[in-house]
């Protein structure tokens, strides 16, 4: 009899933590099984995405997107995508970007929801909250352009080289509104 519960309780522990393995994040190795960092993670590496109580955690920030459902998949075949009442992100790929990059991320995916489905206003939307958050400068900015590469326009998305240009000018334009809040009112008379 405790033969017969020995060889059912192990398979099942061994499935428990094969499954729990499988939801840790993967760093990226090459070839020889070393750990590899790209240039774009200099400094610390960031602490992993995780969801709880419903709130994404990236950089150590509690998101939330409204009343949108977050929504982790690891075998979501790209960084993130919103659809009606939910954003959903692969935590496992953004676990291979900074801190900068995810947070782009999540803000973008969450975009979509105050901006619909353009791409470009999508992008523009996150780069104001980041600005207006102070999650994002301009090596944030050189991060997620760096995550876009030179990838070709597609049916869905502008090309990368097309979104870094308008992720630059919406920068510009949300640093410069930011600064006009900041800087004391002009003095006028006497």
């Amino acid at each position: 009899m405790r033969w017969g519960r020995a060889l059912l309780v192990v398979p099942v522990a061994v499935g428990l933590l094969v499954g729990l393995d499988n939801l840790l994040p993967r760093a990226p190795v090459n070839r020889v099984g070393k750990l590899v960092r790209s240039d774009r993670d200099v400094g610390p590496m960031p602490s992993p995405v995780d969801l709880r109580r419903g709130e994404l955690l990236i950089a150590g920030q509690a998101l939330r997107c409204g009343r949108v459902r977050n929504i982790l998949d690891p075998g979501l075949p790209n960084l993130g995508l919103a659809a009606p009442g939910v954003v959903v992100f692969n935590p496992d790929r953004l676990n291979q970007y900074s801190d900068a990059v995810r947070l782009f991320v999540f803000h973008h995916e969450c975009g979509h929801h105050h901006v619909g489905g353009d791409e470009l206003a999508a992008d523009c939307w996150a780069v104001k909250q980041g600005v207006s958050k102070g999650w994002l400068d301009h090596q944030g900015i050189e991060q997620v352009c760096g995550s876009f590469g030179n990838a070709r326009a597609s049916a869905t998305h502008p090309s990368g080289p097309r979104r870094c240009a308008s992720l630059r000018r919406c920068f510009a334009i949300a640093t410069a509104a930011l600064a006009r809040q900041k800087s004391p009112p002009r003095q006028t008379g006497w």
